[in-house]
């Protein structure tokens, strides 16, 4: 069970998300955004990546935001930041993905 306390799951809970159990959950957004490093990966198979970002897919979500290769946490949250700021602008998510790669590329340790 969780911790009355913070909510947090006890040392006998299973906090792993597995795709099979994704895949029988009933999602209906637009958008899900898989943000961890290599998300994207998956086992590949004759009829695709079999992993995460599938699994959302099968569940219901119109659209999955995953990523394909280790990315450092400080670049990897100030993308993040530009990215919904520029959902909440109004821009669809391709253009706010353009543009928060290119607004992080605008700093200069993140500029190649």
């Amino acid at each position: 069970g969780r911790d009355s306390l913070n909510g947090k799951p006890s040392k006998s809970e299973d906090v792993l998300l597995l795709p099979s159990e994704v895949e029988q959950m009933n999602i209906r957004a637009a958008l899900v955004v898989l943000s961890s490093c290599d998300s994207g990966r998956g086992m590949v198979r004759a009829d695709g990546i079999i992993g995460m970002g599938r699994a959302f897919l099968l569940a219901g979500a119109q659209s999955v935001l995953t990523t394909l290769w280790r990315i450092p946490d400080e670049s990897a949250g100030m993308f993040m930041q530009f990215f919904y700021q520029y959902l909440v602008d109004g821009l669809g998510t391709t253009h706010a993905l353009q543009k928060a790669t290119m607004s992080v590329r605008c700093f200069r340790k993140y500029s190649q």
